[in-house]
C-alpha cells in the first residue's frame, strides 16, 4: 500500500477529510503512530495474548504473515573454557545485531567438530631486485652494484672510474643512446636479477587441534549439524550436570543462553563452528516524502512504504487510528479502531 492511500485511510477513519473537527492530523503523527502500531502488532503475533492466541508459527496464517521478518546472520566470537570439561562459544557481534534491527530470538544453528583442522602456511612474498652492471672506463672490467660513486672513490688511485653523464656539458658521442641510472652514472651494460624475500610476510602452518576430552582414537573429523536449544541462564549448571541434557556430540545436541547481549553456545568434547543466528527483525519504518521524520528530525526525500501485505496494513491502520484517537481524546473512534484491530485469533 502506498503512502498516499495510507494517509487517506487515516484521515477517513478519523473523520478528517472534510471536517474541521479537532486539529488537522500532521504527517509526522501518522508516521509515528503507524510505526508504533507495526511493532505492537508484530510483538502480539509472535507471542500470543492468551492461551487461545496464535503465537509464533502456531498456524499457517502466522507463518505466512511473519516470514518476511525472519533474518539470518553469522555469529563471530571466541571459544572460552568454563571448567575442565565444558566451555562455550561466545558471540561478540550479538550486541551490534541487538542494537540495530533485532526484535525477537528464533533459533541458532551451528556445527560441531571434534578436530579443529590445521591451517596451511602462507608462502612468503618475494620481490625482484635488478642490480645494474656498469661499464668501467680505464679497463675492460665491469662493476655490479648500486653504489658507483663509492666505487669511484675506492678505485680512484688506479685510474678506473664509472662515468657520470652530468659531468659533461656536451654528451660525448660514445655515450649517446646508452642507459645511465637516475644519478647519471653509466653506461649500464645490463642487469643482474635476484629474488629477495620480503620480511614479515608468510605464515607458519598450524597443526590440527583435538577438542578437550575428545577421544583421540574415536574422534570424528567431519562436522555435524547440532540441534541448539535455548535455555535459561539459571539452569545452566543443572543442565551441565545432567548426562541426558548436557552438550553431546554423539546425539548432536547442545544448548545456548542469552545474557548481557551475548550468545553462548555450549560445548563439551567438540568445538562450535559456523554458528548463525536466525531472528525476527523489526519491521521497516515508513517514511513520507516531504515530511520531517520524527525519529531523525530530518525531512524525508523519498517515500518508504510498509513492507507488509495490504491486508495486514489494513489491520495496522485500525490499530494506529485507535492509538491516535486516544491521543486526541476521540473515544468513539478509539473504541471502533480497537475492536477492528487484530488481537491474536
Amino acid at each position: 500500500m502506498n503512502n498516499s492511500t495510507l494517509q487517506i485511510k487515516f484521515k477517513q477513519r478519523l473523520n478528517k477529510l472534510a471536517s474541521n473537527d479537532f486539529d488537522n492530523i500532521q504527517c509526522w503523527q501518522i508516521i509515528e503512530v503507524f510505526n508504533k502500531a507495526q511493532i505492537s502488532w508484530c510483538r502480539r503475533q509472535l507471542h500470543g495474548t492468551n492461551q487461545f492466541g496464535e503465537g509464533d508459527e502456531q498456524s499457517k496464517k502466522r507463518v505466512d504473515d511473519l516470514q518476511i521478518l525472519l533474518k539470518t546472520l553469522p555469529l563471530t566470537g571466541v571459544d572460552i573454557p568454563y571448567d575442565d570439561k565444558f566451555g562455550y562459544f561466545q558471540a561478540n557481534n550479538f550486541a551490534t545485531i541487538y542494537n540495530t534491527d533485532y526484535l525477537e530470538y528464533k533459533r541458532v544453528e551451528a556445527f560441531g567438530i571434534q578436530v579443529w583442522p590445521g591451517m596451511e602456511g602462507e608462502p612468503a612474498e618475494t620481490e625482484l631486485i635488478r642490480i645494474p652492471i656498469y661499464q668501467i672506463h680505464g679497463s675492460a672490467a665491469v662493476y655490479i652494484g648500486n653504489d658507483p660513486e663509492g666505487w669511484n672513490e675506492e678505485n680512484a688511485n688506479i685510474g678506473n672510474y664509472i662515468a657520470n653523464i652530468n659531468d659533461y656539458q656536451v654528451v660525448p658521442a660514445p655515450f649517446i643512446g646508452l642507459e645511465f641510472d637516475e644519478n647519471g652514472y653509466g653506461p649500464i651494460e645490463g642487469y643482474e636479477e635476484i629474488t629477495s624475500i620480503i620480511e614479515g610476510t608468510g605464515t607458519n602452518p598450524t597443526a590440527p587441534v583435538l577438542a578437550p576430552n575428545a577421544d583421540k582414537e574415536r574422534c570424528c573429523k567431519d562436522p555435524r549439524t547440532m540441534t541448539v536449544y535455548l535455555s535459561e541462564v539459571a539452569n545452566v549448571d543443572v543442565i551441565l550436570r545432567d548426562p541426558l541434557k548436557n552438550p553431546d556430540f554423539e546425539w548432536c545436541e547442545t544448548l545456548c543462553t542469552l545474557q548481557t547481549n551475548e550468545i553462548r553456545i555450549w560445548r563439551k568434547d567438540f568445538f562450535i563452528i559456523d554458528p548463525k543466528l536466525i531472528y525476527y527483525r523489526k519491521p521497516r519504518r515508513i517514511e513520507i516524502a516531504g515530511c520531517v521524520d520524527p525519529y531523525t528530525s530530518v525531512q524525508t526525500a523519498v517515500d518508504v512504504e510498509c513492507e507488509f501485505k495490504d491486508d495486514i496494513v489494513e489491520l495496522m491502520i485500525d490499530e494506529a487510528v485507535s492509538i491516535l484517537a486516544g491521543d486526541i481524546s476521540d473515544v468513539n473512534t478509539y473504541q471502533r479502531g480497537d475492536n477492528m484491530a487484530e488481537k491474536n485469533n
